[in-house]
């Protein structure tokens, strides 16, 4: 818990090259296990990553961040704190299907398809 809260602290008030190295240790955390996420998703990640996905001007960043949010939509409990992003995430990710690379786009694609399961969306 306290590596993954570490983690998103980096994210939100570090470097560029803090962050590029908290991205990359978010997704080793994240592709561990499913009770990372779950953490992760408790302590507010979701948000940290949408604010990079809009503020992020690398496009390697901006791959990592999709990835992340890939993988937290592949489990259950971090679904609603993705739709909670509503419109915001939607764009952003539509935005790298337009104009991202083969890895972001499919990274994105499997995000919105876990999205698109809801009947709200």
């Amino acid at each position: 818990r306290s590596l993954s809260r570490n983690l998103i602290a980096r994210l939100q008030i570090g470097s560029s090259d803090s962050r590029a190295t908290a991205i990359d240790s978010l997704l080793s955390l994240l592709n561990e296990d499913d009770k990372n996420v779950t953490i992760a998703v408790a302590q507010g990640v979701v948000p940290v990553l949408v604010r990079l996905l809009d503020s992020s001007s690398s496009s390697d960043m901006k791959e990592k961040t999709v990835a992340a949010i890939s993988r937290v939509s592949m489990v259950e409990s971090g679904k609603n704190n993705l739709l909670a992003e509503g419109l915001l995430l939607l764009n952003h990710l539509l935005r790298v299907l337009d104009s991202g690379s083969g890895l972001a786009i499919e990274k994105a694609c499997i995000a919105l398809q876990a999205l698109s399961f809801t009947r709200d969306n």
